[in-house]
């Protein structure tokens, strides 16, 4: 590649005409210590904050995550994220993984408007692109990005392995856009990309082993699986609304039979297929999402411990504190009496 390579990622913010550009710089110790940097995106405080973490593992391989929390006083039920111009010397795979939320993207060169979700992933292969993505504000944004070129590409898995990639995800001509089924437990070890405790060097190893593991699991789902575009309405359709149900719900979980009545199908295929989908059991799901929300809760606010156990649906503070202990490895006590810069 010639020394435009991939850094020719342009970031610019589509609310305030008098913003030209985002900028990229080391944000805080741990983040310059692991070699990366973050992007403060300008919101104004009445529509909410997020954030930009990136780390340029080559010239040729790039994993953003972003991280976006409106409002609750916001008056819009969409929020842009950041306008990105894309202009590489070769063809590049890029991927957009969303962990939570929904977002709609504006494709300015190809005249389209894709919705993601997750689950619903968004591949590009071109040399070139425009995008105006927009946040549905109903929840907070998780979304992590992968920027690799053909060539990286074919470093990493193999160049046949990489050209059948593209052809199963449909992407052997470029450009092409797609937004492609995948299950959320394949595109869980790009989430995890930049979550190491390491530094530096050993930082951005974990990433790059992180991303092999990616595109492994992700060459074996387009591999075994006829890649859909456009997932019926039967069964996805009523994991995703089962998705979306349960990780608003609180208090205690219904049953099986509970869910199955609700989202007309027996619980016995409603939880297989549900495992098939995101790689966990629905009640797996539940607990894990609920103890994050509990971590997220006891770092960020003032409740009581015995009052986010209740609204985390367990009934006595004493199983609150075993399950959170098993998860994370530590107490929820011990985590309020945690300085502040061990808790990044």
């Amino acid at each position: 590649m010639s020394a435009r390579d991939l850094n020719q990622m342009d970031g610019s913010w589509p609310i305030d005409p008098q913003v030209d550009a985002v900028p990229m710089g080391p944000s805080g110790s741990l983040l310059e210590q692991r070699g990366m940097t973050r992007i403060e995106l300008p919101y104004p405080v009445e529509l909410g904050h997020g954030w930009v973490d990136q780390l340029a593992i080559s010239p040729q391989l790039m994993v953003h995550q972003t991280v976006v929390r409106p409002s609750p006083y916001r008056k819009n039920n969409r929020l842009p994220v950041d306008e990105c111009r894309l202009d590489f010397a070769d063809a590049a795979l890029s991927v957009h993984a969303l962990h939570a939320g929904t977002l709609l993207s504006r494709e300015c060169l190809a005249q389209a408007q894709l919705v993601m979700r997750p689950g619903q992933d968004l591949f590009r292969h071109s040399e070139q692109g425009a995008i105006v993505p927009l946040l549905d504000t109903a929840s907070d944004l998780v979304m992590t990005a992968l920027v690799c070129s053909d060539r990286e590409l074919h470093a990493l898995i193999g160049e046949d392995a990489g050209q059948q990639l593209l052809a199963n995800l449909g992407l052997a001509d470029s450009p092409k856009i797609k937004v492609v089924h995948i299950p959320m437990h394949v595109s869980e070890p790009l989430r995890q990309c930049l979550s190491s405790g390491s530094n530096g060097a050993l930082h951005a190893l974990y990433a790059q082993s992180k991303i092999l593991e990616y595109l492994w699991k992700l060459t074996t789902f387009t591999s075994a699986a006829k890649v859909s575009t456009r997932p019926g309405p039967g069964v996805v359709g009523t994991l995703g609304a089962l998705h979306d149900y349960l990780t608003h719900l609180e208090g205690e979980t219904p049953t099986l039979k509970e869910l199955g009545r609700k989202f007309g199908a027996s619980p016995q295929s409603l939880n297989r297929g549900f495992i098939s989908e995101y790689g966990k059991s629905i009640f797996a799901m539940v607990s894990s999402h609920r103890l994050q929300q509990a971590h997220k809760a006891l770092l960020e606010g003032n409740l009581p411990i015995k009052t986010i156990a209740m609204h985390t649906g367990y009934s006595h503070v004493n199983h609150f504190t075993h399950a959170f202990k098993v998860k994370f490895g530590y107490t929820p006590g011990s985590l309020r009496r945690k300085p502040l810069n061990q808790n990044l």
